[in-house]
C-alpha cells in the first residue's frame, strides 16, 4: 500500500493496470464479498475509471518528457504549451460527445453498450478545466522572448533588444554556413559554449538564458544517488566524492589514471 501512496507516476500505472484486471479484480472481489465489489458493475465508475487511467497516463508521459540532463528552457515551454492545446482539444471534444482522445474511456463505453454518462461528462469537463488553470499557475505564459537563443539562423525582431555588438555577432553566427551545420549536430547549450571564445559578448548572454535548471531532475537525481550510496552495505559518512564522480558527465580516462600510479612501489 505503500508504494500506491508515495508517487503520482505510481498512481499512473495503478489505474491503468486496474483497467486491463479489472475483470480478475471483479472475480476476486465477488468471491470473497466486499462491498467494492458492486463499483466493478457501476457503469458511470468505470467510466471515471478509464477516463482517470487514460489522462494519468498521458499526464506521465509529460512529466517523463521534460526530465533529463539536457532540458532547456524551450523544451519545456514548448512541451506546456502543447499540453495546454491539447488540453483545450479534448475540452472540445467531450464537450461534443467524442470520445476518441480518451483510448481506454472510448474502449469501456464499446464493451458496455452505452454512451457517455452526461454526470461522468460534466466532471471530466470541470476536471481539464482544472488542468487547464493549474498548468497556467505553474508555468506563466513566458514575457521574454529567446528565440534567437534557440535558434540564431532564423531572423528574429526581439534581436533588437540586443546591444550593437551582440547583435553584430548575432549577425555573423547566422551568415555562417559552417555554424549552421555544427547547431544541427549538437546541443543548442554545447553550441554556445563551443562559440565562447570566438563570439564571447552574444554566447555569454545565450548561455545566461540556458544555465538556470528548469526541472528538479538534477536535484532528484542527486538524491537518488545519494539514497543509493547510503545503505548497509555502504554507509558512509561523507558521500561528496561519490556523488560527484556519479553525477558528472565527464567519462574518465582509466589507462591514463592507471598508468600515473606505480602498482607496487620499491623500497
Amino acid at each position: 500500500l505503500l508504494h500506491t501512496e508515495v508517487r503520482w507516476l505510481s498512481r499512473g500505472k495503478v489505474f491503468s493496470k486496474f483497467c486491463e484486471l479489472q475483470d480478475e479484480i471483479r472475480i476476486l472481489l465477488s468471491e470473497h464479498p466486499n462491498e467494492l465489489a458492486d463499483k466493478l458493475n457501476d457503469i458511470s465508475w468505470l467510466q471515471y475509471l478509464a477516463y482517470l487511467a487514460n489522462i494519468f497516463s498521458y499526464l506521465n508521459e509529460v512529466n517523463l518528457s521534460l526530465q533529463g540532463p539536457n532540458t532547456t528552457i524551450f523544451k519545456v515551454s514548448q512541451k506546456i504549451k502543447s499540453t495546454n492545446l491539447k488540453l483545450n482539444l479534448w475540452h472540445e471534444c467531450i464537450t461534443n460527445g467524442n470520445t476518441e482522445c480518451f483510448a481506454k474511456l472510448t474502449d469501456t463505453l464499446e464493451n458496455k453498450s452505452v454512451t457517455l454518462d452526461q454526470n461522468v461528462k460534466k466532471h471530466i469537463l470541470e476536471h481539464l478545466s482544472g488542468l487547464q488553470k493549474t498548468f497556467l499557475e505553474y508555468f506563466p505564459p513566458q514575457t521574454d522572448n529567446f528565440s534567437w537563443v534557440q535558434n540564431p539562423f532564423v531572423e528574429s525582431s526581439y534581436a533588437k533588444t540586443l546591444s550593437l555588438k551582440e547583435r553584430e555577432q548575432l549577425i555573423d553566427i547566422s551568415t555562417d554556413t559552417t555554424l549552421e551545420t555544427t547547431y544541427r549536430q549538437v546541443e543548442i547549450v554545447t553550441f554556445w559554449v563551443k562559440l565562447l571564445n570566438e563570439y564571447p559578448e552574444i554566447s555569454e548572454r545565450a548561455v545566461k538564458v540556458l544555465m538556470p535548471f528548469v526541472t528538479t531532475y538534477r536535484c532528484e537525481r542527486s538524491f537518488s544517488l545519494y539514497i543509493a550510496t547510503k545503505t548497509k552495505y555502504r554507509n558512509k559518512l561523507d558521500a561528496e566524492n561519490v556523488m560527484r564522480l556519479r553525477l558528472t558527465p565527464i567519462s574518465p580516462n582509466i589507462v591514463k589514471l592507471c598508468g600515473e600510479k606505480q602498482a607496487h612501489p620499491s623500497y
